[in-house]
């Protein structure tokens, strides 16, 4: 994914991905990342190091669960993960202080929604 590098956003629905590589510090200037309609079954602890993320949409995939360190994402505002399988969600997300969309719908989410308490500003769930 080295063409990402230098790119703010990224649009790779609809496009039958597995799997995304276990190394993806490079892509640190990345602020909108749609992942929608793939077949994504994980994603790598390295979506922590992509701290200037504000947008990420991983709907529709084959997501089962979602790495503590997503929480490293402070600057995100929006977060669409619906239509998954995940069963519940690392409470490292309550470190989201600029949540303001949050999407989950359609998962299998049996522990609600971790640190859920402490996003005081999102205004959609």
């Amino acid at each position: 994914m080295a063409w990402l590098e230098a790119a703010a956003g990224a649009e790779i629905d609809f496009n039958q991905i597995e799997r995304l590589p276990d190394d993806l510090s490079g892509l640190t200037n990345l602020s909108v990342l749609t992942l929608g309609e793939n077949r994504l079954s994980a994603l790598p602890q390295s979506i922590g190091e992509l701290t200037a993320m504000e947008e990420l949409y991983i709907g529709a995939n084959q997501l089962t669960e979602v790495p503590d360190e997503i929480g490293n994402l402070e600057r995100l505002e929006t977060f669409q993960l619906t239509r998954n399988q995940v069963r519940a969600l690392p409470s490292t997300i309550g470190r989201w202080t600029s949540l303001r969309h949050l999407a989950v719908e359609s998962n299998q989410l049996t522990a609600g929604v971790g640190g859920f308490t402490e996003l005081g500003g999102c205004e959609d769930t």
